[in-house]
């Protein structure tokens, strides 16, 4: 029977042993003992101590413990004067929280009751941390978790040999579950995690009244410092699991040889050289911009990078006299059969073969530009080592560029680049002199 019952059954009836039967002590709301054989003797604790006895009583002699009567409720009805000042020591001794220590320390209520009991009544108060002083009706207890709430064996992280065994794994082969991740804790292992030495920070602090000013800010600010170790900690894990990085499989070859670059250019798909280049400088934004922001911005990043490749590799075309997409498609396969300015000897073959399909395909490249220029213009293109596209382009430019402003001044084509500056100049003053255009 618990300490609660039997004060319920010995306050529920008079006491007919009102004092000890040896000493005459009286009994005033405490416990004493009833001797089994003799049915009017009672002894107080003191004495059954001592291990006094009479003519009829002897101590060997099989008694019970009485308890006192129960004493009259405080702030609950169901809550009397003992057990709340049980649960205030018990918490105060055991610590806020730990309710079923508290339990087994008061005997009479519950873990359940006890935490239900101080957060209604002392919490979640008006007067708080003080209760209302008045007796509040019996407080319901809570329905019991939807959940099961039975212990099992622990393991929490995904390194657990249970776990690998479930994905048939012999070892571990992702950054999880080397570093034994607990996906429902949201942490690495202790000795695995950020800073893993951070709780030293905070080991042996104890405030004490009579601690100084020095050495209170001190301890304050070694409890700021673990903040931050903290705070860094779930910053570095909610990165890690949006980006889902530490399930990235890492086996075989690359096992122990995977470079920053290449893990940059897994997370953010870069393929060429550049793209890569351009992963390596977003990546370390990638925490503050959040996943979707930061590949989207890759996206756009490494579509404009091809892009500008495309345009530098038109220009080289066209400086170089390329005159359609399938001879610079040619140049381009020629470039990378090339070594020390040498064509490749195992490419030869290739080369020669490639040649010759091009030339069923497309027959001899000819074109009928050269045909519609003047000898002047033809005597120019000589001079200046150019091809007829390009001096159509430069010509077809400074006639529309006159056309539309109806002057060109030289001093204008100093604004254009300085590789296609002399060129310009070339062609300028040849359209002057045929009178297409006017000097301003």
């Amino acid at each position: 029977m618990s300490n609660k019952s039997r004060r319920e059954n010995a306050g529920s009836k008079s006491n007919p042993f009102a004092e000890c039967s040896t000493c005459k002590h009286k009994f005033k709301n405490e416990r004493y003992i009833r001797c089994l054989k003799c049915p009017k003797f009672a002894q107080c604790i003191q004495c059954l101590s001592l291990g006094i006895q009479n003519d009829l009583h002897f101590f060997t002699h099989n008694f019970i413990v009485v308890e006192p009567p129960a004493s009259r409720q405080l702030y609950r009805e169901n809550w009397d004067q003992e057990e709340e000042i049980l649960l205030l020591y018990g918490i105060k001794m055991l610590g806020l929280g730990n309710w079923g220590d508290i339990s087994d320390f008061m005997q009479s209520k519950t873990a359940l009751e006890c935490e239900t009991h101080y957060i209604n009544t002392y919490i979640n108060s008006t007067n708080a941390p003080f209760p209302i002083r008045k007796i509040l009706p019996e407080e319901p207890l809570p329905p019991p978790p939807p959940f099961d709430t039975r212990t099992v064996e622990s393991a929490p992280s995904e390194g657990h040999a249970m776990h690998l065994k479930e994905k048939g794994k012999r070892e571990p082969t992702t950054p999880a579950e080397y570093s034994d991740f607990m996906p429902y804790r949201h942490e690495f292992d202790k000795d695995k995690d950020f800073e893993n030495d951070g709780e030293i920070l905070v080991a042996d602090i104890h405030f004490n009244c009579r601690d100084e000013q020095s050495q209170f800010l001190e301890k304050v600010e070694q409890l700021k410092n673990y903040n931050r170790i903290l705070t860094e900690r779930r910053f570095r894990t909610a990165v890690i699991e949006e980006w889902d990085i530490h399930h990235i499989e890492i086996t075989g070859k690359n096992k122990n040889n995977m470079t920053e670059e290449d893990f940059d250019a897994q997370v953010l798909k870069g393929i060429t050289r550049e793209d890569k280049a351009v992963d390596k400088k977003l990546i370390s934004l990638a925490p503050y911009l959040g996943k979707e922001k930061t590949v989207n911005l890759a996206d756009l990043l490494h579509n404009r990078q091809k892009k500008v490749s495309l345009i530098e590799n038109r220009q080289m075309w066209q400086v170089l006299g390329v005159k359609s997409l399938h001879e610079g498609q040619l140049f381009n396969a020629l470039n990378a059969k090339i070594k020390d300015d040498k064509i490749i000897p195992s490419e030869i073959d290739d080369w020669n073969d490639r040649i010759h399909k091009y030339n069923i395909k497309h027959g001899k490249s000819t074109s009928t530009e050269d045909e519609n220029l003047l000898e002047k213009e033809k005597e120019l293109i000589s001079k200046e080592n150019l091809s007829s596209h390009i001096y159509l382009v430069y010509k077809n430019l400074l006639i529309r560029e006159f056309t539309i402003w109806g002057k060109l001044p030289r001093s204008k084509l100093r604004m254009m680049p300085k590789e296609h500056q002399r060129h310009l100049e070339a062609v300028y003053d040849l359209c002057v002199e045929l009178g297409w255009i006017a000097a301003a």
